[in-house]
């Protein structure tokens, strides 16, 4: 069996991950960012090294811009990476529309705003 790893992942977008990318799945299922004051609801699950790698083929019609590595996520709703060429930008929030919904500057701003959702704003 091919065990594909972050570093295959990287390798295949041609960037290199930043620093925290291997706590993004420790992230589950109800979690959210709380950004001024408000919840976003995290798009869910994380992505697999393998399902990270095959994005690479579907990332222009998921209208992904050049250098958004999708990370987590449904497919829908995304977090993402951000690159300038292999500049790492951050990490951003989008929609299913592709507009960016957060923004953070590392993995570790991201981590730092990521909870469980609080239960009166809970479904």
């Amino acid at each position: 069996m091919d065990k594909k790893t972050l570093e295959d992942a990287a390798v295949e977008w041609g960037v290199v991950f930043p620093p925290g990318m291997d706590e993004l799945a420790k992230i589950g299922p109800g979690m959210c960012i709380v950004e001024n004051g408000g919840e976003l609801s995290l798009p869910w699950p994380p992505l697999t090294p393998a399902e990270i790698i095959s994005a690479v083929d579907v990332a222009p019609d998921w209208g992904l811009a050049s250098g958004t590595v999708p990370v987590m996520g449904d497919f829908h709703d995304l977090v993402c990476l951000r690159y300038e060429g292999v500049r790492f930008m951050g990490v951003v929030v989008m929609d299913d529309d592709r507009s960016t919904l957060a923004s953070f500057s590392s993995i570790y701003e991201f981590l730092h705003c990521a909870r469980q959702r609080s239960r009166q704003n809970s479904p």
